[in-house]
């Protein structure tokens, strides 16, 4: 997925008895949007994926410990790329970790 400020990130999940077994990805951009999707990915590693629905913007940034205001759009790209990789395999387009 494209960022409002050019980065570019992609999620890949292993999915296992309807969990998350192990989450990562790939992303061109600053230091910020690498610890949200760093971030992204340990929370969602062992959670089912409906409990996967539940990581967003605000989970992200308050799983860092906050984020400058500047910064959480960075947080929305990780949740957004995140979902993404839920629907993906949702709908049978699964990729391995």
């Amino acid at each position: 997925l494209p960022g409002e400020c050019g980065d570019t990130v992609e999620f890949f999940l292993r999915v296992a008895d309807g969990k998350v077994e192990d989450a990562a990805f790939t992303i061109n951009g600053c230091i910020s949007a690498f610890a949200s999707m760093a971030a992204a990915a340990e929370m969602a590693r062992g959670r089912t994926l409906r409990g996967c629905l539940n990581i967003n913007q605000s989970s992200i940034a308050d799983y860092l410990d906050g984020m400058p205001e500047e910064d959480r759009h960075c947080a929305l790209l990780a949740a957004r790329a995140l979902h993404k990789a839920l629907r993906d395999f949702a709908v049978g387009k699964t990729r391995k970790a």
